[in-house]
């Protein structure tokens, strides 16, 4: 006859099947609420295809209710003012066609923008930590990402949602960033253009990703701290900034 196993074994061994089975809803909450917990079980079970899947709905609805709050008229006349264009210059045809083109655009990023952010972001994450150390893997790397994503554009659409309705249509300055938790103000586009980009870029909620962002990749890497991956992180986005800043110079 087999040998009965300890209760501290049988025990233990329940405890891991139960950790195995931590659902999405878990994974969420625990994000917010005990992040460490919530990356050692995405890093033991790197599972993704239902955050993804939720992710996706939510920026689908959120496109859809802003469309139906707004109008795609509105965010057309928006999106032409910020770029510089004159809607004046479009012929009725031309018009007919941004505005399908922009619904198009703005459903099939949502659709797929999320996946696409996700596998490009943890491919370069991937290389940066071959260089720093651990033991980085794509998938848990991957798995990482789509759950912080999922945990951002939660946050956003359910302030996006308020400032839409809150709000005038007309007192929305920039549809792609209605709240604008970010320190922007303090330069205007057309006398600062630099200062103004490098201002936008400290936007609390994306800030905030990329700070869960970094401390999931350090347990997905099976690094001992949090630091590896903030650094990683938190550089990357520094340089990407600079860059931007450096483009808005010369162009501007």
């Amino acid at each position: 006859m087999p040998e009965e196993q300890p209760a501290s074994t049988q025990l233990a061994a329940s405890e891991e099947q139960a950790s195995g089975r931590k659902g999405l809803l878990w994974r969420l909450q625990a994000l917010v609420f005990e992040p460490r917990k919530a990356f050692e079980e995405i890093a033991r079970n790197p599972a993704w295809l239902a955050a993804l899947l939720v992710g996706s709905a939510l920026s689908i609805a959120s496109v859809t209710y802003m469309l139906q709050a707004i109008g795609v008229e509105q965010i057309v006349e928006m999106s032409m003012e910020q770029s510089g264009q004159d809607l004046s210059s479009l012929t009725d045809e031309q018009y007919e066609m941004s505005l399908t083109v922009t619904k198009f655009i703005l459903y099939i990023g949502s659709v797929f923008g999320t996946a696409i952010f996700a596998a490009l972001l943890a491919g370069v994450f991937l290389i940066c930590f071959m260089l720093v150390g651990g033991d980085p893997s794509y998938r848990r790397f991957f798995s990482v990402v789509v759950h912080t994503l999922l945990v951002y554009i939660l946050i956003t659409g359910i302030l996006n949602a308020l400032v839409i309705t809150l709000k005038d249509p007309d007192q929305i300055s920039n549809i792609q960033d209605p709240v604008g938790a970010n320190l922007g103000f303090l330069f205007e586009k057309a006398d600062n253009p630099v200062l103004h980009d490098i201002a936008s870029s400290l936007d609390a909620p994306y800030l905030y990703f990329l700070f869960l962002t970094g401390m999931g990749l350090s347990f997905a890497a099976r690094q001992r701290s949090t630091g590896s991956g903030l650094t990683v992180v938190f550089g990357l986005y520094a340089l990407w900034v600079a860059g931007s800043a450096v483009i808005t110079f010369v162009f501007s």
